[in-house]
């Protein structure tokens, strides 16, 4: 069973300082729309990868960071961190019921670093459309 437990005040802010990064690299403030700023994002990764761009780690976390806002935001969703059985734990943000995560941290990597699909703006959109995978019961789905 996955343990959620909330983020401490100083690594909120670290991620809120990450955040005003990655709305820097992506020509937007964090004062602007949601929606907005993953299009954004969505966009900027894009342009990165068809560039061939060497992404800087610190990038990568805060691009990430600037996406899971963008969740809090919009959809009223809140930072935890998840541990695993196996040992393993990961920043995510997760729908006020807990049924539901999404780890945009490690979703900007995967998509920066190892290429997977620029699908920001798609799950966005999703979700706000109330069509994201929710458990039933029990650990949160997580999904990108």
């Amino acid at each position: 069973m996955v343990n959620v437990t909330a983020m401490s005040e100083e690594l909120l802010a670290q991620v809120a300082t990450m955040a005003e990064r990655g709305a820097s690299l992506c020509g937007v403030t964090v004062s602007d729309d949601a929606e907005e700023i993953v299009r954004a994002l969505n966009g900027w990764a894009l342009a990165s990868r068809d560039a061939g761009a060497q992404i800087d780690p610190d990038d990568v976390v805060a691009v990430g960071a600037l996406l899971g806002e963008q969740f809090i935001r919009a959809f009223g969703w809140h930072w935890g961190e998840m541990a695993y059985p196996d040992g393993m734990t990961a920043f995510a943000v997760l729908d006020p019921d807990e049924l539901a995560a999404c780890q945009p941290i490690n979703w900007a990597y995967w998509v920066l670093v190892d290429g997977e699909e620029v699908t920001f703006a798609l799950t966005f959109s999703m979700v706000a459309a109330g069509e994201h995978p929710r458990a039933g019961d029990g650990d949160p789905v997580t999904f990108h």
